[in-house]
This record gives structure tokens, sequence and C-alpha cells, in this order.
């Protein structure tokens, strides 16, 4: 956007600068799809594989009182990680669908994809393993 007398607005610099982001993600994006093996593609589903079940599985063995009981009706992802057996087989289960794509970005991943891997899986860490719900 454009003030009265012709100045760009702080709004309109950003918007601008939001839409290069996007070109440079979408440029990215298209980059790594151009530089995917079949091993990559396999790695990827067996990724998809493993974050689905790191959603399901923990959950089905919460209410299968593997961590307490009597268990809390309904409760998030979060609350059922939170401790003992659920908590220890959705951080395998994540780490190990973290381990697939990190071969993929490794092997097709642009130096800025890899760093964009590294600060996601970071973000992952720290959110769901060292300040978990619950955890103090």
């Amino acid at each position: 956007g454009m003030t009265p007398n012709g100045e760009e607005t702080l709004l309109g610099r950003l918007a601008a600068r939001l839409r290069q982001l996007e070109r440079r993600i979408d440029d990215e994006s298209a980059a790594l799809l151009s530089r995917l093996t079949a091993r990559d593609e396999e790695l990827l589903r067996s990724a998809r594989r493993l974050y689905h079940a790191c959603s399901v599985v923990p959950c089905l063995l919460y209410y299968l009182r593997t961590s307490e009981s009597p268990t809390k009706f309904p409760a998030t992802i979060s609350f059922t990680i939170r401790k003992g057996v659920p908590r220890w087989t959705h951080h395998a289960l994540w780490l190990a669908g973290w381990a697939c794509m990190g071969r993929v970005f490794q092997s097709a991943g642009s130096a800025a994809t890899r760093r964009f891997a590294a600060a996601m899986f970071a973000t992952g860490i720290w959110t769901t393993f060292i300040f978990r719900l619950g955890g103090g």
C-alpha cells in the first residue's frame, strides 16, 4: 500500500517481502522435487508412515494404561505422551521419521533447505522432548 503522498507503507513493504519469501520457498520446493530419487521418495513415504504412527500409537498405548490409570478422556496428543511408554514410543517414532527426512534433505536439499529442516527438528526437540507438557 501507499500513503496519500506516494510513500510505501510498512504494511506494503511487509507484503512485498512476504511475496518475495513465498517465491523463494516455491523455487526451493521445485528444486528439491526435481532432485528426488526413487530412494528419496521411498524415504518420504516411510517418514509419512512414521509420523502418522507417531500420532496414533502412543495414544493407543496411553488408553491401554501403559503410563497411568485411570486415563483421562478426551486427552490431547501432548497429554498422552507426557510420560512412560507412550512418551518413549512417540519419541522413537518421531526421531525415526526425522532420520528418514534428514537423509532426503542431505541427498536432495539445498543448504537453505537443510538449515530450515534443522531449525524445525530443533523446534520439535525443544517443544516435545525438553519443555514437554507436564515436564515441570
